[in-house]
């Protein structure tokens, strides 16, 4: 008799500790998401843009997360290709349900002309805050739109202009 109660006791033991884990586990997946961008244009000019990332939910509120960059430009018209690549990581801050504060730095490898038409590829930082909006979709998945503004916007830089605005998935 005095086997069976033990037996049943170190049973019981296991099933409390396996339960533990699977807590811990369903708890790290609800906080940990997946999202990115994709972006393409083709013609005389073609670019091909590929940014996924990875999140974490520290909070309900506040997110962090490290990203992958990679572009493509093409310009036929004047015989130039190039690729750009590096990663990033950002921090999002939800004021709102659906409202959020993003601030992101980035760090890729761009090629430009220097200025005696040397090929030259470097590394250049962008330091970007904005705002956000996501819509959200189901529990885990959303889409997102955000407005950032570069303050280490330099000629180097990949973008345009100061100012960039992205779109994207999370899920």
């Amino acid at each position: 008799m005095k086997k069976i109660i033990l037996f049943c006791v170190i049973l019981l033991c296991f099933q409390v500790s396996y339960a533990q884990e699977v807590e811990k586990v369903r708890m790290l997946s609800d906080k940990v998401f997946f999202g990115g961008s994709f972006g393409l244009q083709l013609g005389t000019v073609t670019l091909v843009d590929v940014s996924p990332f990875v999140g974490y939910r520290v909070t309900p509120r506040f997110n962090l997360g490290l990203g992958a960059n990679y572009m493509y430009y093409s310009n036929s018209f004047y015989d130039y290709k190039t690729n750009v690549y590096g990663g990033s990581a950002f921090a999002q801050f939800f004021p709102l349900e659906m409202i959020y504060l993003h601030t992101e730095l980035e760090n890729l490898s761009t090629e430009y002309y220097d200025t005696q038409y040397n090929l030259t590829r470097e590394w250049v930082q962008g330091a970007f805050a904005g705002v956000g909006y996501m819509q959200r979709f189901g529990k885990r998945g959303g889409m997102y739109l955000h407005v950032l503004y570069n303050f280490n916007y330099t000629w180097k830089s990949p973008y345009n202009s100061e100012w960039v605005i992205e779109t994207g998935f999370i899920f």
